[in-house]
């Protein structure tokens, strides 16, 4: 192995190390067969929880909604200022702040957010 140097002119050298790269990272994923843990995880999120005497929800893969929501967490925004219910709302046009306040509730209650300050921060580990 040797030092790649950072110029323009090394580019086409880094795209066929990281091809390659990417090439046996995808070889050893396709040799997983072990899905349980993915799918007790999916299961769980899909559960209805009941915090304070109230049921909420568990989120739906196929509905458009939680899809939506879902989206809306994967943005790059939520790395640095966290999910604010303001910022939802600017993205997700036609919520009022009480939906996106209930939506809120449910991913934290699933264990998908934690409250950080006045914001949520996505979790990623869903326990």
């Amino acid at each position: 192995m040797a030092p790649l140097k950072k110029t323009i002119y090394s580019l086409s050298h880094l795209q066929e190390v990281t091809n390659a790269a990417n090439r046996r990272y995808l070889d050893f994923l396709s040799q997983l067969s072990e899905t349980s843990t993915g799918i007790k995880k999916i299961e769980k999120i899909s559960q209805p929880v009941i915090a304070n005497d109230r049921t909420y929800r568990g989120f739906n893969m196929f509905s458009t909604d939680d899809l939506a929501l879902f989206r809306v967490m994967l943005r790059d925004e939520l790395a640095i200022s966290g999910l604010r219910n303001a910022w939802i709302r600017r993205v997700l046009p036609g919520r009022s702040g009480a939906q996106v306040s209930r939506m809120l509730k449910r991913l934290y209650l699933h264990g998908m957010l934690k409250k950080i300050g006045h914001t949520y921060e996505t979790f990623a580990k869903v326990s």
